[in-house]
């Protein structure tokens, strides 16, 4: 693990470049719902983190969702490590 942390460190250091940071929000369905009832309101917000480099060409897209505990089973009551 520790090598490949080194490459991938060796790698953007040589390869740097400037880029932008974008920030936005995308709606998620299909992957969960609210556990107690599928048909109730969840959060469905997924906050997207984007860097473009200056032409506007996506490099990488980062995207954070809440899903606990809407991932497990509404009989599955404990505390998960989600």
């Amino acid at each position: 693990m520790l090598d490949a942390v080194v490459k991938n460190t060796e790698f953007c250091l040589k390869n740097k470049m400037e880029t932008r940071a974008y920030y936005g929000t995308c709606e998620i369905n299909g992957y969960y719902c609210n556990r107690n009832d599928r048909s109730f309101p969840f959060n469905n917000k997924g906050h997207v983190l984007q860097f473009r480099d200056t032409s506007n060409y996506l490099l990488v897209s980062l995207i954070n969702i809440a899903c606990h505990p809407t991932v497990l089973a509404k009989d599955i009551l404990f505390i998960s490590s989600d």
